[in-house]
This record gives structure tokens, C-alpha cells and sequence, in this order.
């Protein structure tokens, strides 16, 4: 699905992971979030990213305050890291400003 550029495809797989309670983990974001990246379907991107996130499977992305640790992460998943803290960031740049 992921070099295909079918990334509806994925995501079905993926709701059908769940709904069989089986429970995703960090190989099987990195290929949605590259799935969707790759297809430039960036906000599908995000959205995995923060579910991923919220399901404890980057706890240590934010390790540390102001510091990002990728070490662990795909491409994928380090770039939509990345452009999340950039968008974060960016975006409390132009409230205080």
C-alpha cells in the first residue's frame, strides 16, 4: 500500500487491525504515515502521528522538554515528528508575537 500510493487501502487494513482487537504499533504506523505522506495526504499523516502518539507508541519522542529524540522512529514517522514540533513551535511564535 505504502509504494503503491494507495493509501485508503492502508487505512482500511488499519481499521480492520483494530476492529479485530488486534493493537498497532510503531512499524505499523511508520508504513501508514509513509503511505499517506507519499500520496501527500499530509493531514491523514498528522492524525496518525498523534494517534500514535496518544497510544504511547512515540513516548519517547518528547522525552526531554524542547528536544526531539528520533533515534527509534522510521523516516516517516521522525519527518512528521519533526514538521509537528516546527508547526508547534511556529505556531506559539506567532501568538506571542
Amino acid at each position: 500500500c505504502e509504494k503503491g500510493g494507495q493509501w485508503e487501502r492502508a487505512l482500511e487494513l488499519f481499521d480492520e487491525l483494530q476492529q479485530r482487537g488486534l493493537e498497532p504499533n510503531i512499524i505499523t504506523y511508520g508504513a501508514l504515515i509513509s503511505a499517506c505522506e507519499t500520496s501527500g495526504r499530509l493531514s491523514e499523516a498528522r492524525a496518525l502521528f498523534f494517534d500514535a502518539h496518544s497510544r504511547g507508541c512515540l513516548s519517547n519522542v518528547n522525552s526531554v522538554p524542547g528536544a526531539l529524540d528520533l533515534h527509534e522512529l522510521s523516516v516517516p514517522v521522525a519527518r512528521m515528528a519533526v514538521r509537528s514540533a516546527l508547526e508547534e513551535r511556529l505556531g506559539r511564535k506567532s501568538e506571542e508575537g
